[in-house]
């Protein structure tokens, strides 16, 4: 394979994302946290049952923000 700049050999390494996508995911991570976290808060405070809590309502963004950490890196 060869560089399309300089038209050398190029050697297969770690793939970068572009900081735009990585940018989109710590959005879309913080907006997930606010509205799902913000209804499992609303859950607790209320008192419903801690047995019937949804807790995939805090395990989504965790998993999105968890995401976007690894490909910041």
């Amino acid at each position: 394979m060869n560089c399309p700049d300089c038209g050398g050999p190029q050697t297969p390494g770690v793939a970068q994302i572009r900081r735009p996508v990585v940018w989109a995911l710590f959005i879309a991570g913080f907006v997930l946290a606010y509205v799902l976290g913000g209804q499992l808060l609303h859950d607790l405070a209320e008192g419903m049952d801690r047995a019937h809590l949804p807790l995939w309502k805090m395990a989504v963004p965790v998993a999105v923000l968890l995401t976007a950490v690894a490909a910041a890196f």
